[in-house]
């Protein structure tokens, strides 16, 4: 069984450890600044509709 944290749990109490390290050591040493996150979640036991806006959403981020 694999225990996930809720969005909120990770953003405001943990600090976001993932984006942090993503965002500093590897995307800022490769030259990228300012960049944003945006969160498609839950994946694993949505509905349809939920699945196609969150790919609309991700279709809608690269132009």
């Amino acid at each position: 069984m694999r225990l996930r944290s809720p969005k909120f749990f990770l953003k405001w109490i943990c600090g976001n450890g993932c984006v942090k390290v993503l965002r500093r050591q590897i995307l800022a040493f490769c030259g990228f600044k300012d960049l944003k996150v945006k969160y498609f979640s839950p994946v694993r036991g949505a509905k349809q509709e939920a699945l196609a806006k969150m790919v609309e959403d991700a279709a809608g981020i690269l132009g």
